[in-house]
């Protein structure tokens, strides 16, 4: 993982992710654990699934850096491979809007990038942090 918490250089850190169909494969769930970051463990439990009545897929995230709930509808774009979420998120700097995107590389391999939008950013997206996932055979 790397995350640009203000710094020029990012916070790097390692972690593992556990992930399992759920409700008949409706839906995944996401278990997330990162022993030090940031002084101590992190820890985040998410849910994503397609909505048939929206016709979006939709998440929700928790973590150990927040006490809110953090939901986001996405967008999966079949030629490139890629899923483009957007969402509200709120961590100790407060509300933001998210766009999170997340690249297949194949069956054991991808690539999540975390874009924030808020007051400080005027608006705009910044790049705040990615994770490369690869599947543990």
């Amino acid at each position: 993982t790397k995350f640009w918490m203000g710094g020029p250089e990012p916070m790097t850190g390692k972690g593992t992710s556990t992930n399992e169909a759920i409700l008949g494969g409706r839906f995944v769930t996401q278990h997330f654990v990162m022993p030090e970051f940031m002084g101590g463990a992190y820890e985040g439990i998410g849910t994503f699934g397609y909505d048939k009545q929206k016709g979006k897929f939709v998440s929700t995230w928790l973590d150990t850096m927040s006490t809110g709930m953090n939901p986001m509808e996405g967008t999966w774009d079949e030629e490139t491979q890629t899923m483009t979420w957007i969402g509200e998120s709120q961590s100790p700097m407060g509300t933001s809007t998210m766009k999170n995107i997340v690249k297949v590389i194949d069956e054991d391999n991808s690539f999540m990038e975390f874009w924030e939008a808020n007051e400080r950013t005027g608006g705009e997206f910044v790049k705040i942090g990615e994770i490369t996932y690869t599947r543990r055979k």
